[in-house]
This record gives C-alpha cells, structure tokens and sequence, in this order.
C-alpha cells in the first residue's frame, strides 16, 4: 500500500522534480530501488547535460544574424547559407538549433488574425495621426541579445519622434519584473500620450501584462501592434 501511494504522489512531476526526489547514499533504499518507486529511469537520474559546442555557439550567431536580417528564411535556406566548402551544415542541425534559440520563418498562417477571447483588446490608435513632437508616442519592445554562454532578454521604450531611448532593463529570465521597472524609469524621464507594445510572433505576454498593470499611474493610452520589423 504504502509502494502505491508514493507511486501515485510522484506520477505527476517531471522527470527534474523526480530527479531531486532521489537521495544519494540513503541507508536503507538504493539508488535502483528509489528510481523504481518514483518511476524514474535510471539513465535519466545519472544523466549530466552536455555544454553547447563551440561549432554549435559559433553557427548559432550566424543563423541569429540572418534571421534577424532576413527573417523569412526558412531551415532549407539557412543550410545552403552556412554550408561551406570544408564543412556541409545539415538542415536538421539547423533546425535543431533554431529550435533551440526559438527562431521560426515569418510567413503568412492561416488564422493569423484570431485572438484569446482573455485578452483585453486595445484599438489601435495611430492611423492616421501625425507624430510631431518628441513624448507624443513610445513604443515598448523585447527581444533577445546573443552571449558567449547564452541568451540575455532586453527590454527598451524608444520614442518614436526624437528616436531616443528612453529606458531600457536586461534580464537573464523572461518575467515581468524587468518589464515593470523599465516602465517605471521611464515615466520618471518623461511623460507620454500614447504607448505601442509590439507583440512578436512568439505571442509573449509577459511585456503587455506588466506595462498594462502599471497604467493606473499614469494618464496614457496604451495599445497593441503586431508590425513586426524597425519602427
């Protein structure tokens, strides 16, 4: 009885939750014998995750390079583009490795235009306005900058007129507390009328939540786009 409760309390953690469950040098249960009850596969407790190679890190600069300058590329491309006479880059490695970094060809989807119904829908309020004068529209983005060792998220408001920065936060973990402290500092500069979050193709709504939730503090109206490319 006792097996099958212990079975049926860890059946639902993954495989990292079950990996720590696991207690190294116990004086009663082995190794063997705790990766049974937790229904963990040996191979998966003694298994160490290998570092990215250094030809991996080196590809995957280039590959953010041309996406980032040609984002309709697709798998296919990106090989042909990074195969060099000396070496052959396989479009599976380069799959492999846009999955990785998150990268994905932009091209029309069907259905691109359906939204969560949980979302508050903000019109889009500057068709048709003319910009001319700075602290009259921000604009709010996030993206990614390539490390040595990984990836930083960067998040930064620009004005749209005078092109100035106003603020900006780098952060190693996509939350939102990165988002609302960039927000913060940037109505202690500056105050603005109008502010455009631009939602990426990922769909992140990490950004949009935090900025929204920090409106009560000031008078600003603030929308969506999903115009992709500089602005």
């Amino acid at each position: 009885m006792g097996t099958r409760v212990v079975e049926k309390k860890v059946g639902g953690l993954p495989v990292t939750g079950k990996r720590q469950q696991v207690e190294w040098g116990h004086a009663e249960l082995s190794i063997r014998r705790q990766c049974e009850l937790l229904g963990l596969a040996r191979s998966s407790w003694y298994f160490e995750p290998v570092a990215v190679a250094a030809s991996d890190l080196a590809l995957m600069d280039r590959l953010d390079r041309w996406h980032t300058g040609h984002p309709f590329l697709g798998s296919r491309k990106l090989a042909a583009l990074a195969s060099l006479p000396e070496e052959a880059v396989n479009r599976k490695r380069v799959q492999r490795l846009m999955r990785l970094m998150g990268l994905e060809c932009l091209f029309p989807r069907p259905k691109c235009t359906v939204t969560s119904r949980c979302h508050k829908k903000y019109p889009y309020l500057l068709k048709g306005l003319r910009i001319e004068r700075p602290g009259q529209v921000w604009s709010a983005d996030i993206t990614y900058v390539p490390m040595p060792s990984g990836f930083m998220y960067l998040v930064a408001t620009i004005d749209w007129y005078s092109r100035l920065v106003v603020s900006w936060r780098l952060s190693n973990t996509l939350d939102g507390s990165f988002c609302q402290s960039m927000l913060e500092e940037s109505l202690r500069r500056g105050r603005v009328i109008s502010i455009v979050i631009v939602l990426r193709r990922d769909g992140d709504r990490t950004m949009p939540t935090e900025i929204t939730r920090g409106r009560k503090e000031f008078s600003a109206a603030v929308f969506w786009s999903c115009k992709w490319g500089p602005l």
